[in-house]
């Protein structure tokens, strides 16, 4: 195991950490070897502790009051390690879960059977690597395409579906 870092924290940081938690002994802020984040460990007078990441613990300090299980931090220019007070903010959990995930642009595509415009279902743009005809706005083509190929044999390569991301931004 390799020996952890020690950061310095701004002067201050233990006697307001004490204020919100009361006696407490603090350790840290530490770089935790498996991501390179900061945290701080803080023990209670009954010997309990609990680790926290350093951002967390500043953003409690910036709000004078211990955050709730729904409450998180998101660190404005999305650098985790970036842990200057003013690059963070409380958000709940759904809205940092929104704001960092990826969405799917949900584009139209034609019908290789009608070539009808539709936009296709979470299910039918996952199976475009598959050697498969398609896609199909609905049953009715996919059920013409499969009698089609019961009568003569012949098939039909599946035409690609081309999928494209964002991410929400304030």
């Amino acid at each position: 195991m390799s020996k952890q870092i020690k950061l310095n924290a701004y002067d201050g940081f233990d006697r307001d950490v004490k204020e919100l938690y009361g006696e407490v002994t603090i350790y840290g802020p530490y770089v935790r070897n498996s991501d390179s984040r900061s945290i701080v460990q803080i023990r209670f007078a009954d010997r309990s502790s609990v680790t926290k990441l350093y951002a967390k613990v500043l953003l409690e300090i910036k709000e004078g009051r211990i955050l709730s299980k729904d409450e998180t931090v998101d660190h404005i220019d999305e650098n985790p390690k970036n842990d200057c007070p003013s690059n963070l903010r409380l958000l709940t959990r759904p809205e940092n879960s929104k704001r960092s995930s990826l969405q799917r642009i949900r584009e139209p595509v034609n019908c290789v059977w009608c070539r009808m415009s539709f936009i296709p279902t979470k299910d039918q743009v996952k199976t475009r690597g598959q050697k498969r005809a398609g896609p199909f706005c609905g049953r009715s083509c996919a059920g013409k395409y499969s009698q089609k190929v019961q009568t003569t044999g012949e098939t039909w390569s599946r035409e690609k579906i081309e999928v494209k991301y964002f991410k929400e931004t304030d």
